[in-house]
């Protein structure tokens, strides 16, 4: 989506990424001709955590879903086959688990399929679910625990569509070198966050591409610049130019903010000419 809802649990945007979604062209003839045809996300869409009154169930079903998704993702090759529409998340979120089994309505019917898409099929809407050692339940969604709990949770799903939103345009991008050796490309991708695409812990302070200085940035978008470097019509700043993350001093302030710049425009834009969104 162009704009996130207006809501206390998105957590703020990154000027930077910000400006350069907006400054996409979403010309028709920016669109990759060999585009994938299913547009689906690798994991729901932050915004359906607070864009729904039934805000309680979809963090319920997703906490208690959530290990066995991300099992499945990591498992998939690239997980570019292990994606849902908007509508399938919805479905999926939204199912009260124990109304499925003696249902025989259509909806009921689309719901069943949209689980077994998924590969994660609960027979009884759960009561109580963990977020770390925080204890959730459906009677206690206002709680400030469960609030917090709530935007870290929603935190957690951009961060991980994110990383693996990348991995998958990378390997549209630069079918050859995944072809070459996946490995390398696949350890590559993770650099650009700290050599691992699963989130381990929730970080006490913004860091990566999202830290607040730019010294404390320049590891990641080095790492990020160095992947995109072989992409299609990689513009020359991020091609001929380099970022020193040994030593940060190295570049000035101005080389740096200009290669982020460069970075997330054709970062944002690449990514509408093969999805266009």
């Amino acid at each position: 989506k162009w704009v996130d809802p207006d809501s206390t649990f998105i957590p703020p945007s990154i000027t930077a990424w910000q400006l350069a979604l907006r400054a996409v062209d979403r010309s028709p003839e920016r669109l990759e001709p060999n585009r994938p045809r299913y547009n689906g996300y690798h994991f729901p869409e932050p915004a359906l955590f607070v864009a729904t009154r039934n805000t309680g169930l979809y963090l319920l079903n997703w906490l208690a879903s959530r290990q066995a998704w991300l099992a499945k993702v990591t498992t998939a090759n690239g997980g570019a086959e292990v994606m849902g529409s908007p509508q399938m998340w919805r479905s999926f979120l939204g199912a009260k688990h124990n109304d499925l089994a003696s249902a025989d309505t259509f909806t009921a019917r689309c719901r069943q399929q949209t689980l077994e898409l998924f590969g994660v099929n609960m027979h009884q809407a759960p009561d109580t679910v963990y977020w770390g050692e925080v204890q959730i339940m459906t009677n206690d969604m206002d709680s400030p625990q469960t609030q917090t709990a709530m935007r870290e949770v929603v935190w957690d799903v951009f961060e991980h569509s994110f990383r693996f939103e990348l991995r998958a345009l990378d390997r549209l991008a630069c079918p050859g070198e995944w072809e070459a050796d996946s490995e390398a490309r696949e350890a590559l991708v993770a650099n650009v966050f700290g050599g691992n695409f699963m989130v381990g812990r929730m970080p006490t302070q913004n860091e990566g591409l999202a830290a607040e200085e730019y010294p404390d940035r320049v590891t990641a978008l080095e790492a990020l610049r160095q992947l995109m470097a072989g992409w299609k019509n990689a513009p020359a700043t991020i091609t001929e130019y380099v970022l020193h993350p040994d030593d940060p001093a190295a570049d000035h302030p101005q080389t740096y903010l200009g290669m982020e710049e460069a970075v997330s425009k054709f970062y944002c834009q690449t990514f509408y000419n093969w999805y266009a969104r």
